[in-house]
Formats: C-alpha cells, structure tokens, sequence
C-alpha cells in the first residue's frame, strides 16, 4: 500500500487541496472507504483545518488498511461469538508486535472509531466491530476544581486501551543552567530559549519566520517584551490557529543581532532561500529530523534528555508558578492557555498539579533567571 499527498492537481467542488492524504492499495487504486472518510474529516467537516492533522488522519487509516491488508482480513467484517474483530486485532498487533505506547494507540482508536460510526451512518455495514462502554472521568484539579461536580462517567469504545498517564516532565532551573551553558552554536542556543521563554511548539521553533524580528532598540513602544503576532500564513501553527505571543525584549534583542551576524552567512550556504530565522549550518531551514537530531545530539552530551515539548512544559509550569506568586491580576490559567495556543483552558490544567510537587526556588523569577545567563549585568530593557 501506499499513501500519497494531493498535489494542485487534487480538486474537490472546483478547489485544490494540496497535502491531502490519499491511501492507495497495492494496485495504486485509491482504497475508497479510507477515502470517503478522509474527504469527509477533513474537508467536509470544515473543524480540521491543520494539515498535520491531515497527515495524521491518513498515516492511521494506511497503517489500519496496510494492517488489515497484510493479514487478509476484511475491515467490514463482523467477527464471529468467540472470535475479535478487525480493530480489536489491529490494536494487540500495535501494542505486542510494534511496541507503541497505549496513549499513541488509542490516538489511532478513536480515529478509527470514528470511521466505523461514520460507515453506520453512510449504510457501508450494518453495525459497528466494537461495544461501547462507561468509563469513569477523572475530577478537575487546579483553579477549576470549583466548577467540577466530581468524578464523572463518560462512554467509550471498548477496544480503547487503559493508559497510564506519563508524568509531565519539566526542566529544573538547574537542568536549564546546564543546558544554556553547554551550548555553542548560537543557532541551537536561539532555538532552546524561544522553547523556554515563550513556550512554542517543535513545528513553530523551526519555522518561526526573520520577519517577525525586530530590534528592540530602536522601538519606543517596547519595555520588558515585545508582543509578537504569530499567523499561519507565516509559519507552523497546530490547527492553523494565530496567536500572540510574548517575547522578552533581551530575547528579542540576540534574535536582531543573530538575523543580521550570523543568518546571512548560513544561507549564503543553501541551495534556496528560506523565511525561517533560524537555519542550519547549510543555509536551510530545520525539518522535523534536523531538529529531533538536534536535541538527541545535545541530550547525550549534557547527560539528560531534553526534547522541544520539555521546553514547553517548562515555560507554562514555570509561568504559571510565577505568577500565582506575584498575585498576577491576569488569570494565570487563561494567559498561559493563549501563550500555548491551547484550544480549551482543560488542556493548560494538565500543568495545575505540579505546582505543589516542586521546590519553591526552581521557579521563582523564571525569565529574569534566563536572561541572567545572557545578561550578566540585569539590564533587561526596563520595567
């Protein structure tokens, strides 16, 4: 099987849908059930706009049909008293034979879920391969916790693994020490700080556009922090959701200096050029590989492992720590939730419950600290 991206040449209703996933079988004729439900999920619909969503959606549907095809079973079949269905066999071949976290597994589940309800309602089968059933849904924690009436239950599909949830794993002010010192080359130290001063995912680091930089010094209007406007026309964003995010003037400040110092001689070396500030030693910008490369290499070299999401983690429980200690007049919750770009304020929660575990001074002055690395003397632009 294959799975292949639309190109211009992909129109649906008179528009072209560059990127769209296409599973094709080993015939190269395009798997049709897979299809339908693609066009339905991510043009019809008109919720999923994000073309990583995209790739997403179609990587599940090829490795399910791929899966079913390889073992000749049929995705509409019904199994038998006694037998387990398709999904239910899928998903044992992913966790026993691929080894893929439950959490990763059910990713795919509940797409794939939602494909059998979806072939119910077009009359593609008759019932669906799997039962539903209650689960129980964990109490809010944090500064919602007022609003939660408790444990409650919710349905699922009963092929849905249990997952243990993982730790959310967030730098010591001692670890970012370490890692800011440890690191040389002033494009990857740009690119650690843009993670763990304002909190941008792996896509947005390695696409965060030179345009978007200024120098600080020759604005009245900037203080402490330069407000930046992030929008997908520009760069990587989940969801191509725009937000503003906040970068602190000194930050912004080694970002001028490296566009106009060290940017010019790396993309003298690329074969094209790139809106990317922050490029490789061959003049290119980072891809999802170059970048992964980058933390693996710098991991193993600090002796701790270090990943873009860490960044992130570490900007929003870092955050929100030191503005519940300042008694921010800002809801901490709800401005970390727009310096994430979270899509619902449940998903900034998650960071609530480590606030109580940490040690008070691995948080406290979070931004002045890192830029103490960069700015021995604490002259940080102002009030």
């Amino acid at each position: 099987m294959k799975l292949i991206r639309g190109d211009a040449a992909f129109v649906v209703a008179g528009r072209a849908y560059t990127g769209f996933p296409i599973v094709l079988d080993d015939a190269d004729r395009i798997v049709e059930p897979a299809h339908w439900f693609l066009l339905h999920e991510c043009i019809e619909r008109g919720r999923v706009a994000s073309k990583h969503t995209w790739a997403r959606l179609g990587q599940t549907l090829y490795d399910y049909f791929g899966y079913l095809g390889a073992n000749g079973l049929a995705w509409d079949s019904m199994p038998p008293p006694g037998k387990i269905g398709p999904l239910a066999s899928y998903r044992d071949w992913a966790k026993g034979t691929c080894g893929l976290k439950a959490s990763t597994i059910n990713v795919r589940l509940r797409t794939l879920s939602r494909f059998y309800r979806w072939a119910v309602k077009q009359g593609l089968i008759q019932a669906l391969p799997f039962e539903f059933e209650h689960v129980i849904v964990p109490a809010r924690r944090g500064f919602l916790a007022h609003v939660s009436s408790g444990e409650g239950r919710t349905i699922s599909p009963d092929v849905m693994l249990r997952e243990n949830k993982e730790p959310i794993k967030v730098l010591t002010k001692e670890q970012i020490r370490v890692l800011l010192s440890s690191v040389d080359n002033p494009t990857h130290r740009l690119m650690l700080r843009l993670g763990l001063q304002t909190g941008l995912r792996s896509d947005e680091l390695r696409s965060f556009p030179e345009a978007y930089v200024i120098n600080p010094d020759s604005r009245r209007d900037v203080s402490n922090k330069v407000n930046v406007r992030c929008s997908p026309s520009d760069m990587r964003l989940k969801g191509d959701k725009g937000r503003v995010i906040h970068v602190p003037r000194l930050l912004m400040a080694d970002l001028w200096d490296y566009s106009i110092r060290v940017r010019p001689r790396l993309q003298k070396r690329g074969a094209q050029s790139s809106p990317a500030l922050l490029l490789t030693k061959t003049g290119a910008a980072f891809s999802a590989s170059a970048i992964a490369s980058m933390f693996t290499s710098i991991g193993e070299r600090i002796g701790f492992h270090v990943t873009p999401h860490m960044l992130r983690h570490s900007f929003a429980t870092h955050t929100l720590f030191a503005m519940r200690e300042r008694g921010s007049k800002v809801d901490p919750l709800l401005y970390v939730r727009d310096q994430l770009g979270h899509a619902s304020v449940t998903s900034t929660e998650v960071y609530l419950h480590l606030l109580d575990e940490i040690q008070d001074d691995l948080l406290t002055s979070y931004q002045e600290e890192i830029d103490a690395l960069f700015d021995p003397e604490g002259d940080h632009g102002g009030a």
